[in-house]
């Protein structure tokens, strides 16, 4: 009995399906890569202030170490722990988290805002930008949001 050949049509359309599956992963890969990169580890003050310290490495090795989202996998457990208390100002969020890094303009809700920024490394996976936790206050000086952003350039 004599074997028939793989349909040309069968061949071509598991080929298109492997396409689109192969498209469809390289853009939602990252996005997904980055959602699990900011979550994993609890929350301490502790590891948050170690994970950004350099301990003499040289300028470069430091730089190196505070790019490796060490401080993003603490990110989902710090903004459903300490930043979801409610009445927390300023001094309170620096307390737990020293000092800002910096600034950023958010919009939250059609006003834009400045608010602090703490760098929490290269969390992407892709190296296009940085990822920072950003914590805005309102006019009575309390929390008003927190979340995650990302800077395609250090601030």
């Amino acid at each position: 009995m004599a074997q028939r050949p793989f349909p040309r049509r069968v061949g071509i359309g598991l080929g298109v399906v492997f396409l689109i599956a192969l498209t469809a992963l390289a853009i939602a890969g990252p996005w997904l890569w980055r959602g699990t990169a900011l979550r994993g580890a609890d929350f301490t003050p502790e590891a948050w202030h170690a994970a950004w310290l350099c301990g003499g490495l040289e300028p470069e090795s430091c730089a190196q170490r505070r790019g490796e989202c060490r401080r993003g996998v603490m990110l989902e457990s710090l903004l459903t722990g300490p930043l979801a208390q409610p009445g927390l100002n300023r001094e309170s969020v620096a307390t737990l988290l020293g000092a800002p890094n910096g600034q950023a303009t958010i919009n939250e809700g059609g006003r834009l805002r400045h608010c602090d920024i703490w760098r929490l490394g290269a969390c992407s996976g892709i190296g296009d930008g940085i990822d920072a936790l950003h914590v805005c206050f309102g006019p009575d000086g309390t929390l008003s949001s927190a979340g995650h952003i990302r800077l395609m350039q250090e601030t």
